[in-house]
């Protein structure tokens, strides 16, 4: 288990998923712009985080963030100053 310092956050990694256009598999990646990112699941919080919850769905900018494996799952830790926007119900 991995404890979150500071103000950075840990979220759930966005899977990669290829997409099918016409019977044509086309791979995750090819042809998206630089600007794209994810809406991930916040599974961790340190204690210097202000405006994330743990829980929150968030959306995080491509390249955000390093990688890790925590137990048997992929997450990406990241600064709160990263995200982009929190999503309200």
């Amino acid at each position: 288990m991995i404890r979150v310092l500071g103000d950075r956050l840990m979220v759930e990694a966005p899977v990669d998923v290829e997409q099918d256009v016409g019977g044509i598999i086309i791979p995750k990646g090819v042809g998206e712009g630089m600007n794209e990112g994810w809406f991930v699941k916040c599974v961790g919080v340190g204690p210097g985080c202000k405006h994330v919850k743990k829980g929150d769905i968030v959306y995080l900018p491509r390249f955000s963030g390093h990688e890790v494996i925590d137990g048997n799952k992929k997450c990406i830790i990241t600064k709160e100053d990263d995200i982009a926007g929190i999503v309200e119900e």
